[in-house]
């Protein structure tokens, strides 16, 4: 498991909550298989069967953004790829984009008009586009705190390693820092709302 990975699970972060951080098609397996071997807390996605000699492929979801391809085989497919012979009937098909059941999904996906596959709503950088864009770069509340606790306490190991502040005040920081459970009181702490307009007249008076 990538230390990517590791860390979003050890803050119970998923993907359904934070989509644009990791890159791969789950972050929990055996949870993952548990839930497919059960049947429960899945979700299938009927458009994105793919009808192919041997069955049909399908993308199941469940609560945590997890994803698996599920293979319903054919009872009649035995026969596809049983021996060489039925092997190279593959050598009769000509090279052909629609013969492509996995494509890469890239940037162009991710910017389409509501998350539609077809060429013409790819790319779309109106604002339909951008709201299909959103999904992928969503950070949820509890990824946006995580990451600015871990930015501050390699501030406070800076601090404290190079001598820019003593033991004790690294100490009460970090206490402080462990109280926090909200990005929203942590930016608050550190970068309070100017005053506004209204607020420094009244202060002169």
């Amino acid at each position: 498991m990538t230390k990517i990975n590791t860390f979003l699970l050890e803050n119970a972060l998923s993907i359904a909550t934070n989509p644009c951080i990791p890159q791969d098609f789950w972050l929990n397996w055996p949870r993952l298989r548990t839930r497919l071997d059960s049947g429960q807390g899945l979700t299938r996605h009927p458009l994105s069967e793919v009808q192919t000699a041997l069955g049909s492929f399908s993308l199941l979801e469940d609560a945590d953004g997890d994803h698996a391809w599920v293979l319903r085989g054919d009872a009649n497919a035995a026969h596809v790829f049983a021996d060489s012979e039925s092997c190279s009937a593959l050598d009769s098909l000509h090279p052909n984009p629609e013969h492509m059941f996995w494509f890469e999904y890239n940037f162009l996906y991710v910017l389409a008009t509501q998350g539609r596959a077809q060429k013409s709503a790819l790319g779309d950088h109106t604002a339909e586009g951008d709201r299909q864009r959103a999904r992928f770069y969503a950070v949820s509340e509890a990824g946006r705190l995580a990451y600015a606790k871990n930015v501050a306490e390699y501030l406070l190991f800076l601090a404290e390693t190079t001598g820019m502040a003593s033991d004790g005040a690294c100490s009460t920081a970090r206490a402080k820092l462990a109280s926090y459970e909200t990005s929203a009181a942590l930016l608050v702490d550190i970068a309070p709302l100017a005053p506004t307009r209204a607020t420094m007249k009244c202060s002169r008076h």
